[in-house]
């Protein structure tokens, strides 16, 4: 296997921190979402409930334009 070389390295270290910083962000969506889990289960019309009700709550709120800046930036990481 190769190693990579120093651009390479300096390339995916950028991605490591922002992928860091992405999860900081939505931190507290995934918390709402362990819950939605922990109470429904492998109950899955339970858990498409309290999603949708977590999604109309989250409705004009600040968290909704965070989660679309970080699904686009997560598309980024990608590249």
């Amino acid at each position: 296997m190769q190693q990579f070389n120093a651009a390479q390295m300096t390339g995916l270290n950028k991605k490591v921190e922002k992928a860091q910083v992405l999860a900081k962000q939505t931190a507290p969506m995934m918390e709402g979402l362990e819950k939605v889990m922990a109470k429904c289960g492998d109950d899955e019309a339970c858990m498409t409930r309290e999603a949708m009700k977590m999604g109309g709550a989250m409705a004009g709120t600040p968290q909704v334009k965070t989660l679309k800046n970080v699904g686009n930036e997560s598309m980024a990481l990608a590249d």
